[in-house]
């Protein structure tokens, strides 16, 4: 484990470093105003390599997310698999 020296000079080890970060995220999240709601689908949508998935959260007809898995082919013949989700609507809240 890695120490490292705080601002008085005294040493912090890497989990109180990690306390102190989550306690300051926590606080700044409970300082913030949130709003949630939850959507469920059963409906099996499966997609392949290089293939993509449409999600209409509201059903208004329009795509809210997309859902990309991507695969990448690099040197040495090595492929990497990524997923990728695109917002493709902006002015809605």
């Amino acid at each position: 484990m890695r120490n490292q020296t705080d601002s008085a000079g005294k040493r912090t080890s890497l989990e109180s470093r990690i306390a102190a970060y989550v306690a300051t995220a926590a606080g700044l999240a409970a300082a913030s105003e949130a709003k949630a709601v939850i959507v469920a689908n059963n409906t099996v949508q499966p997609f392949g390599i290089n293939g993509s998935l449409n999600i209409d959260f509201n059903t208004d007809g329009q795509t809210d997310f997309q859902i990309d898995h991507d695969r990448v082919v690099l040197p040495g013949n090595v492929n990497v698999d990524f997923l990728q989700l695109d917002k493709t609507r902006f002015n809605d809240d």
